[in-house]
Protein backbone atom coordinates (compact mmCIF):
# COMPACT_ATOMS: atom_id res chain seq x y z
CA UNK A 1 0.00 0.00 0.00
CA UNK A 2 1.38 3.84 -0.71
CA UNK A 3 2.07 5.77 1.39
CA UNK A 4 -1.67 7.13 3.39
CA UNK A 5 -1.09 10.89 2.07
CA UNK A 6 -1.65 9.39 -1.49
CA UNK A 7 -5.56 10.07 -1.83
CA UNK A 8 -5.92 7.78 -4.68
CA UNK A 9 -4.42 4.89 -2.68
CA UNK A 10 -6.39 5.71 0.82
CA UNK A 11 -9.60 5.66 -0.46
CA UNK A 12 -11.45 2.37 0.71
CA UNK A 13 -14.47 1.48 -1.62
CA UNK A 14 -16.49 -1.87 0.24
CA UNK A 15 -20.66 -2.36 0.50
CA UNK A 16 -22.19 -1.03 3.91
CA UNK A 17 -23.73 -3.95 4.60
CA UNK A 18 -20.94 -6.22 5.90
CA UNK A 19 -19.96 -3.75 8.07
CA UNK A 20 -23.39 -3.05 9.59
CA UNK A 21 -23.89 -6.80 9.31
CA UNK A 22 -20.82 -7.24 12.00
CA UNK A 23 -21.64 -4.24 14.37
CA UNK A 24 -25.60 -6.24 14.34
CA UNK A 25 -23.98 -9.42 15.09
CA UNK A 26 -21.95 -7.72 17.92
CA UNK A 27 -24.57 -6.11 19.30
CA UNK A 28 -23.58 -2.74 18.48
CA UNK A 29 -26.74 0.14 18.82
CA UNK A 30 -24.85 2.64 16.39
CA UNK A 31 -28.12 4.92 16.51
CA UNK A 32 -27.92 6.19 20.41
CA UNK A 33 -24.77 7.17 20.76
CA UNK A 34 -23.83 10.86 20.27
CA UNK A 35 -19.87 10.69 21.70
CA UNK A 36 -17.79 9.28 19.44
CA UNK A 37 -15.63 7.84 22.13
CA UNK A 38 -18.57 5.35 23.71
CA UNK A 39 -19.20 4.30 20.38
CA UNK A 40 -15.79 3.52 19.78
CA UNK A 41 -15.92 0.99 22.93
CA UNK A 42 -19.16 0.07 21.93
CA UNK A 43 -17.88 -1.06 18.88
CA UNK A 44 -14.38 -2.52 19.98
CA UNK A 45 -15.88 -6.16 20.35
CA UNK A 46 -16.49 -6.20 16.24
CA UNK A 47 -13.33 -3.53 15.79
CA UNK A 48 -10.72 -5.27 17.76
CA UNK A 49 -7.79 -1.81 18.37
CA UNK A 50 -5.23 -1.20 21.19
CA UNK A 51 -5.88 2.64 20.84
CA UNK A 52 -8.26 5.22 19.01
CA UNK A 53 -8.77 9.19 18.77
CA UNK A 54 -11.72 11.35 17.28
CA UNK A 55 -11.07 15.00 16.66
CA UNK A 56 -12.21 17.47 13.92
CA UNK A 57 -10.47 18.95 10.96
CA UNK A 58 -11.47 22.13 8.69
CA UNK A 59 -8.96 23.68 5.88
CA UNK A 60 -9.40 27.96 6.40
CA UNK A 61 -9.06 29.96 3.78
CA UNK A 62 -5.53 30.89 2.17
CA UNK A 63 -4.51 28.75 5.23
CA UNK A 64 -3.54 24.90 5.72
CA UNK A 65 -5.83 21.98 7.06
CA UNK A 66 -5.40 20.87 10.15
CA UNK A 67 -6.51 18.49 12.94
CA UNK A 68 -7.74 19.07 16.05
CA UNK A 69 -8.04 15.96 18.30
CA UNK A 70 -10.17 16.39 20.73
CA UNK A 71 -9.53 12.88 22.83
CA UNK A 72 -8.49 9.86 22.84
CA UNK A 73 -9.42 5.82 23.63
CA UNK A 74 -5.86 4.43 25.71
CA UNK A 75 -3.66 6.29 24.21
CA UNK A 76 -1.48 8.50 26.40
CA UNK A 77 -2.58 12.48 26.49
CA UNK A 78 0.96 12.88 25.14
CA UNK A 79 -0.07 12.01 21.99
CA UNK A 80 -2.41 14.91 21.27
CA UNK A 81 0.15 17.31 21.83
CA UNK A 82 2.89 15.88 19.31
CA UNK A 83 -0.16 15.39 17.00
CA UNK A 84 -0.48 18.73 17.21
CA UNK A 85 3.08 19.68 16.42
CA UNK A 86 3.59 17.45 13.68
CA UNK A 87 0.39 17.35 11.77
CA UNK A 88 0.34 20.88 9.85
CA UNK A 89 3.74 19.06 8.18
CA UNK A 90 2.12 16.61 6.77
CA UNK A 91 -0.40 15.96 3.92
CA UNK A 92 -2.60 13.53 5.86
CA UNK A 93 -4.80 16.49 7.21
CA UNK A 94 -5.16 17.20 3.60
CA UNK A 95 -5.56 14.18 1.99
CA UNK A 96 -8.55 13.67 4.87
CA UNK A 97 -9.82 16.55 4.21
CA UNK A 98 -10.06 16.68 0.50
CA UNK A 99 -11.51 12.69 0.84
CA UNK A 100 -14.21 13.11 3.29
CA UNK A 101 -16.55 10.26 3.46
CA UNK A 102 -14.26 8.27 2.16
CA UNK A 103 -12.31 5.48 4.80
CA UNK A 104 -8.94 5.23 4.92
CA UNK A 105 -6.66 2.53 5.68
CA UNK A 106 -2.74 2.15 6.25
CA UNK A 107 -0.42 -1.35 7.12
CA UNK A 108 2.76 -0.24 6.68
CA UNK A 109 4.29 2.70 9.33
CA UNK A 110 7.53 2.90 7.32
CA UNK A 111 5.09 3.93 4.01
CA UNK A 112 4.28 7.11 6.02
CA UNK A 113 5.73 10.47 5.78
CA UNK A 114 7.69 12.33 7.85
CA UNK A 115 6.96 13.73 10.71
CA UNK A 116 3.90 11.47 11.12
CA UNK A 117 6.09 8.62 10.40
CA UNK A 118 7.82 9.64 13.61
CA UNK A 119 4.92 10.15 15.86
CA UNK A 120 3.42 6.51 15.08
CA UNK A 121 6.62 4.86 15.85
CA UNK A 122 7.14 6.80 19.27
CA UNK A 123 3.50 5.64 20.42
CA UNK A 124 3.76 2.57 19.54
CA UNK A 125 1.11 2.69 16.49
CA UNK A 126 2.18 -0.30 13.79
CA UNK A 127 -1.95 0.25 11.76
CA UNK A 128 -4.31 2.60 11.42
CA UNK A 129 -7.76 3.06 10.22
CA UNK A 130 -9.53 6.35 9.54
CA UNK A 131 -12.93 7.46 8.67
CA UNK A 132 -13.94 11.23 8.17
CA UNK A 133 -17.82 12.61 7.55
CA UNK A 134 -18.60 16.73 7.13
CA UNK A 135 -19.84 18.04 10.70
CA UNK A 136 -23.15 19.99 9.85
CA UNK A 137 -22.93 22.76 12.89
CA UNK A 138 -20.02 24.17 12.19
CA UNK A 139 -18.60 22.32 8.32
CA UNK A 140 -15.87 21.22 9.78
CA UNK A 141 -15.02 17.49 9.02
CA UNK A 142 -15.42 14.97 12.09
CA UNK A 143 -12.65 11.94 12.26
CA UNK A 144 -12.16 8.59 14.00
CA UNK A 145 -9.19 6.68 14.19
CA UNK A 146 -8.37 3.49 15.30
CA UNK A 147 -4.86 1.89 15.81
CA UNK A 148 -2.90 -1.19 16.78
CA UNK A 149 0.58 -2.23 17.72
CA UNK A 150 0.87 -4.87 16.01
CA UNK A 151 1.09 -5.52 12.29
CA UNK A 152 -1.19 -8.27 11.98
CA UNK A 153 -3.95 -8.57 11.93
CA UNK A 154 -4.34 -6.33 9.62
CA UNK A 155 -7.24 -3.74 9.16
CA UNK A 156 -9.27 -4.16 6.65
CA UNK A 157 -12.45 -2.79 4.11
CA UNK A 158 -14.95 -3.88 6.67
CA UNK A 159 -12.95 -2.18 9.55
CA UNK A 160 -12.86 0.87 7.13
CA UNK A 161 -16.55 0.73 6.87
CA UNK A 162 -17.74 -0.28 10.01
CA UNK A 163 -15.68 3.14 11.40
CA UNK A 164 -17.05 5.30 8.79
CA UNK A 165 -20.63 4.34 9.87
CA UNK A 166 -19.72 4.73 12.99
CA UNK A 167 -18.71 8.79 11.84
CA UNK A 168 -21.90 8.96 9.73
CA UNK A 169 -23.97 7.95 13.06
CA UNK A 170 -22.28 10.48 14.74
CA UNK A 171 -23.00 13.53 13.04
CA UNK A 172 -26.23 12.79 11.70
CA UNK A 173 -27.48 12.47 15.69
CA UNK A 174 -25.60 15.18 16.30
CA UNK A 175 -27.78 17.15 13.69
CA UNK A 176 -30.75 15.50 15.17
CA UNK A 177 -29.86 16.76 18.79
CA UNK A 178 -29.21 20.31 17.85
CA UNK A 179 -32.59 20.60 15.94
CA UNK A 180 -34.50 19.27 19.29
CA UNK A 181 -31.99 21.46 21.38
CA UNK A 182 -32.88 24.43 19.51
CA UNK A 183 -36.59 23.71 19.16
CA UNK A 184 -36.95 23.98 22.80
CA UNK A 185 -34.04 27.14 23.41
CA UNK A 186 -33.02 28.75 20.90
CA UNK A 187 -30.95 31.00 22.83
CA UNK A 188 -28.48 28.28 23.65
CA UNK A 189 -25.32 28.16 21.29
CA UNK A 190 -25.65 24.16 20.40
CA UNK A 191 -22.26 24.42 18.71
CA UNK A 192 -20.85 25.50 22.20
CA UNK A 193 -23.55 23.47 24.23
CA UNK A 194 -22.80 20.41 26.73
CA UNK A 195 -25.48 18.22 28.06
CA UNK A 196 -24.56 16.51 31.10
CA UNK A 197 -26.86 13.96 32.85
CA UNK A 198 -27.17 13.43 36.58
CA UNK A 199 -24.69 11.22 37.21
CA UNK A 200 -22.21 13.68 34.94
CA UNK A 201 -22.22 12.08 31.76
CA UNK A 202 -21.78 13.77 28.88
CA UNK A 203 -24.63 12.84 26.36
CA UNK A 204 -23.80 15.76 24.16
CA UNK A 205 -21.27 17.87 23.53
CA UNK A 206 -20.72 20.77 20.43
CA UNK A 207 -17.81 21.35 18.73
CA UNK A 208 -17.11 24.39 20.26
CA UNK A 209 -17.74 22.98 23.38
CA UNK A 210 -15.26 20.39 23.09
CA UNK A 211 -12.78 22.02 22.03
CA UNK A 212 -12.90 24.63 24.75
CA UNK A 213 -13.23 22.30 27.25
CA UNK A 214 -9.64 20.31 26.12
CA UNK A 215 -7.70 23.21 25.68
CA UNK A 216 -9.24 24.64 29.28
CA UNK A 217 -9.12 21.12 31.22
CA UNK A 218 -6.54 18.82 32.16
CA UNK A 219 -8.93 16.21 32.87
CA UNK A 220 -11.20 16.53 30.20
CA UNK A 221 -11.65 12.98 28.44
CA UNK A 222 -14.92 13.48 25.91
CA UNK A 223 -16.87 11.22 27.80
CA UNK A 224 -18.25 13.29 31.08
CA UNK A 225 -18.40 16.52 32.14
CA UNK A 226 -14.75 17.43 34.24
CA UNK A 227 -14.31 16.84 37.59
CA UNK A 228 -12.37 19.96 38.26
CA UNK A 229 -15.61 21.92 37.14
CA UNK A 230 -17.64 20.17 39.87
CA UNK A 231 -19.20 23.08 40.96
CA UNK A 232 -20.53 24.42 38.17
CA UNK A 233 -22.97 21.88 38.80
CA UNK A 234 -25.24 23.44 41.31
CA UNK A 235 -29.23 24.01 41.70
CA UNK A 236 -28.55 27.48 43.21
CA UNK A 237 -30.23 30.38 40.69
CA UNK A 238 -26.41 32.34 41.80
CA UNK A 239 -24.60 29.47 39.93
CA UNK A 240 -26.51 29.88 36.57
CA UNK A 241 -23.03 31.76 35.03
CA UNK A 242 -19.44 30.58 36.17
CA UNK A 243 -16.41 30.91 35.37
CA UNK A 244 -12.99 28.62 35.74
CA UNK A 245 -10.10 29.86 34.78
CA UNK A 246 -10.25 30.38 30.99
CA UNK A 247 -13.65 28.81 30.43
CA UNK A 248 -17.05 30.57 31.68
CA UNK A 249 -20.27 28.87 31.35
CA UNK A 250 -23.89 29.40 31.34
CA UNK A 251 -26.20 26.78 33.11
CA UNK A 252 -29.41 26.07 32.80
CA UNK A 253 -30.87 23.34 35.23
CA UNK A 254 -33.37 20.66 32.99
CA UNK A 255 -34.90 17.19 34.12
CA UNK A 256 -32.29 14.58 34.82
CA UNK A 257 -29.37 16.91 34.44
CA UNK A 258 -27.96 20.47 33.08
CA UNK A 259 -27.24 22.03 29.83
CA UNK A 260 -24.17 24.23 30.11
CA UNK A 261 -22.83 26.80 27.34
CA UNK A 262 -19.19 26.78 27.43
CA UNK A 263 -17.87 29.94 26.32
CA UNK A 264 -14.32 32.13 26.81
CA UNK A 265 -13.89 33.62 30.02
CA UNK A 266 -11.79 35.94 28.37
CA UNK A 267 -13.83 37.18 25.79
CA UNK A 268 -16.96 36.55 28.12
CA UNK A 269 -15.15 39.05 30.83
CA UNK A 270 -14.76 41.75 28.18
CA UNK A 271 -18.37 42.44 27.96
CA UNK A 272 -21.01 43.66 30.83
CA UNK A 273 -23.75 40.57 31.15
CA UNK A 274 -26.32 42.73 29.84
CA UNK A 275 -24.37 43.43 26.53
CA UNK A 276 -23.64 39.55 26.45
CA UNK A 277 -27.09 38.44 26.94
CA UNK A 278 -27.98 39.92 23.80
CA UNK A 279 -24.77 39.64 22.01
CA UNK A 280 -25.32 35.90 22.09
CA UNK A 281 -28.73 36.10 21.47
CA UNK A 282 -28.28 38.06 18.17
CA UNK A 283 -25.28 35.42 17.52
CA UNK A 284 -27.21 32.66 17.37
CA UNK A 285 -29.83 34.48 15.04
CA UNK A 286 -32.32 35.92 16.49
CA UNK A 287 -33.87 39.07 15.22
CA UNK A 288 -34.30 42.61 17.43
CA UNK A 289 -37.65 42.03 17.80
CA UNK A 290 -37.33 38.32 19.17
CA UNK A 291 -34.57 39.47 21.57
CA UNK A 292 -36.96 42.18 22.96
CA UNK A 293 -39.70 39.90 23.61
CA UNK A 294 -37.09 37.39 25.22
CA UNK A 295 -35.29 39.47 27.50
CA UNK A 296 -37.86 42.34 28.31
CA UNK A 297 -35.64 44.99 26.71
CA UNK A 298 -37.38 47.56 24.44
CA UNK A 299 -36.10 47.01 20.08
CA UNK A 300 -34.11 50.44 20.72
CA UNK A 301 -32.08 48.93 23.57
CA UNK A 302 -31.28 46.01 22.58
CA UNK A 303 -30.17 47.66 19.03
CA UNK A 304 -27.88 49.81 21.13
CA UNK A 305 -26.60 46.93 23.41
CA UNK A 306 -25.32 45.91 19.91
CA UNK A 307 -23.71 48.27 18.83
CA UNK A 308 -22.10 48.80 22.09
CA UNK A 309 -20.64 44.97 22.24
CA UNK A 310 -19.87 45.61 18.27
CA UNK A 311 -17.32 48.26 19.50
CA UNK A 312 -15.79 46.38 22.71
CA UNK A 313 -14.97 43.32 21.29
CA UNK A 314 -14.03 45.05 17.63
CA UNK A 315 -16.06 43.12 14.92
CA UNK A 316 -18.53 44.29 12.41
CA UNK A 317 -20.86 41.70 11.50
CA UNK A 318 -23.14 38.69 12.76
CA UNK A 319 -20.29 36.04 11.62
CA UNK A 320 -17.39 37.47 13.36
CA UNK A 321 -19.47 38.14 16.67
CA UNK A 322 -20.55 34.22 16.74
CA UNK A 323 -16.79 33.43 16.04
CA UNK A 324 -15.69 35.91 18.64
CA UNK A 325 -17.67 35.12 21.59
CA UNK A 326 -17.81 31.54 20.78
CA UNK A 327 -13.91 30.62 20.05
CA UNK A 328 -12.45 33.24 22.47
CA UNK A 329 -9.73 33.94 19.55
Amino acid sequence: MKTLPDPAAAAVAVPTVEALTLALDAGVDLGVRWNPGESLLAARSCLPFDGAWWGLGSWPAGGLPSLFLTNTVDLPAELVRWWHDCALQDRVAQTIVENTGAPMVWTDRDALAEPVRDWAQRFGLAQGVIASRLEPITGQVLFLAAYRSAATPAFGAADAELLDALARQAVLLWRSVRSQIEAIDRSMAVDRLAVVDASGRLSFCGVQAGQLLAEGCTDHDGMRWPPSLGAWLTDDPAGMHRRSGRLAGRIKRVPGGWWIEVGDARNAAVLPQRLLRVAELYARGLSSKQISKETGLSATTVRTYLQQAYGILGVSNKVSLGDTLGRGR
